[in-house]
């Protein structure tokens, strides 16, 4: 018998799995590798800043350490190498944001002496490369990086594979059974079943696809989808070639090595499906002439969707009647830097019972009266 089975080996669910795996739990991972999902298409880039109030994103200063922590423990467990710390720089456009951003970057330093901004933000001169459009200069952003999750996903898999901890199917809702004796309050057992398999509790990862998901149907999903190219600029410089860090201007620049970069991202609504689009790429070509000053040549073009909800927090705990059925997602844009810290919470969540934030928590939806299954 299990503890835990986990549904979904996306990012949400390989992090939340190896939290709960490193405190001695049995944990079982459910996933269709012929499911695309968000995190294999995602350019994984992380930063502690809101650009539009350039303030600290949420939970920015605790996430940034978990991330760290946790990226820098896999690479050592895996033997590979996926997690990248890089500088940011923004570029700017008109002299007004050139002030702005030399006021917020001021404001930073008065951290240490009790002020409530971060200190991640830094004025120029900032180290740009010749291929880079940059004619008014930009400020730098430190703590900011990227991970291959693509890389770091097919790692982990192996890994559980290994170890005989990943059943690769489809999951089939129906196939779920709940058996044992009531828990003191609500519908939950002790136990749930999956097609012989028996575990004290399943939490879904299932990233956008939990929408389909029949238990968390009062869940206001607020899905997003986003394109993103790979492109090559030829006949680079050396200095060019080396230069590894991300450059933005209403999109990213993410060099990749070897003349590669990732360049992103739209943000579509309407449309969710995972297709690339010719809308899509005609945003990134547009993003694309306000960033290089040279030709590109296109490489790839993907798209996927992001598993954001509609109050752009995270969604952590478990269902309000099912009691041992739980959920591990909405992480957004920002979910390489939130995962590694909202999974432990959840893990902690998920063993002790300890309450977890209402801003995080599940029920902040489902107290309204709205139950799925």
């Amino acid at each position: 018998m299990y503890n835990f089975l986990i549904v979904g080996q996306g990012l949400a669910g390989s992090v939340l799995a190896d939290h709960l795996m490193a405190t001695g739990k049995k944990v079982m991972v459910i996933d269709d590798p012929t499911y695309s999902n968000t995190s294999k298409v995602s350019a994984g880039l992380f930063n502690p800043i809101v650009f539009k109030r350039l303030t600290k994103t949420y939970m920015a200063d605790e996430a940034l350490k978990a991330a760290r922590d946790f990226y820098t423990l896999q690479e050592l467990k895996l033997k590979t190498r996926f997690y990248y710390p890089r500088n940011l720089y923004k570029l700017f456009s008109e002299q007004r944001e050139i002030d702005f951003w030399n006021k917020k970057a001021d404001e930073h330093l008065l951290n240490d002496l009790g002020g409530t901004a971060p200190n991640y933000l830094r004025k120029g001169p900032s180290p740009l490369p010749s291929f880079v459009e940059a004619e008014w200069g930009a400020g730098g952003v430190v703590e900011a990086g990227n991970v291959e999750v693509n890389v770091f996903l097919q790692c982990y898999a192996n890994y559980l594979r290994a170890s005989g901890l990943l059943l690769e199917e489809r999951f089939d809702y129906n196939a779920l059974e709940f058996s044992g004796e009531k828990v003191e309050s609500g519908k939950g057992f002790k136990t749930v079943t999956y097609k012989g398999i028996q575990a004290e509790k399943i939490i879904f990862c299932e990233g956008f696809r939990s929408q389909e998901n029949p238990y968390f149907k009062g869940i206001p999903f607020k899905l997003t989808k986003g394109e993103i190219l790979t492109i090559r600029i030829p006949d680079l410089s050396e200095s060019d070639f080396l230069y590894r860090d991300i450059v933005t201007k209403l999109g990213f620049l993410l060099p990749l090595g070897n003349g590669l970069f990732r360049v992103g991202a739209t943000y579509n609504w309407q449309d969710l499906t995972e297709n690339t689009t010719s809308e899509g790429l005609a945003e990134l070509k547009l993003k694309l002439e306000r960033l290089l000053n040279r030709p590109y040549e296109i490489v790839e073009h993907k798209a996927g969707v992001r598993p954001t909800v509609s109050d752009r927090r995270p969604l952590l705990g478990f269902h309000p009647l099912y009691r041992n059925l739980g959920i591990f997602n909405g992480l957004g844009t920002k979910g390489i830097l939130l995962a590694p810290y909202f999974a432990q919470l959840m893990a902690i969540h998920s063993i002790t019972g300890l309450p977890i934030d209402s801003e995080v928590d599940v029920n902040r939806y489902f107290s309204k009266g709205t139950y799925g299954g």
